[in-house]
């Protein structure tokens, strides 16, 4: 019993080039996707903190909830109509 001695003889290094490109490039994407979603994150925080007061103010039984219309237009030069539609449910919704 113990520590095998292929253990003990073992030295990292370092990858190769190939590897090293591919960590780099996943490790990259990762962080940036991680990234998007906190920030996200934090501007939804952001204006749910701004428009708390409104959300505590009691209603009145015969006054109707409160809405918000959502207008969406496509971006210029873009033939995508559900583009805006898609950023405002991803980011905002």
């Amino acid at each position: 019993m113990g520590i095998p001695p292929s253990v003990l003889r073992w030295k990292p290094r370092l990858p190769s080039r190939n590897w090293s490109a591919f960590l780099l490039t996943v490790s990259t994407l990762s962080y940036l996707y991680y990234d998007d979603r906190r920030q996200c994150r934090l501007i939804r925080a952001e204006y749910e903190e701004k428009v708390r007061p409104l959300a505590e103010q009691p209603m009145k039984p015969n006054q109707w909830p409160r809405k918000v219309h959502v207008y969406g237009a496509k971006t210029p030069g873009d033939d995508d109509h559900d583009q805006s539609f898609r950023y405002f449910k991803r980011y905002v919704k």
